[in-house]
């Protein structure tokens, strides 16, 4: 999406080859579990405000896994995706 990124933050972030799959991935990655509330409840508006910073400025490898507040967090990426 033209306009999203901030582009110098994109410039400065490091990215590694993903295995053999072709992909670039963020050397700075974010762990979702705080999106799904394992640490502390967090609101959905909250939780998708910080995502949406984070992929602004470069990031792409987001760690998230069921058991962060049983799908909680993947909803809230899906959300943040959109």
């Amino acid at each position: 999406m033209k306009g999203f990124h901030d582009l110098e933050a994109v410039r400065k972030m490091k990215y590694a080859p993903l295995g053999k799959t072709g992909m670039k991935v963020s050397r700075l990655s974010f762990g979702a579990a705080s999106l799904g509330s394992v640490y502390r409840e967090t609101q959905e508006d909250e939780a998708v405000e910080v995502l949406i910073a984070a992929i602004k400025n470069g990031m792409n490898y987001i760690d998230t896994a069921v058991w962060y507040g049983q799908g909680k967090s993947e909803t809230r990426l899906g959300i943040a995706l959109k």
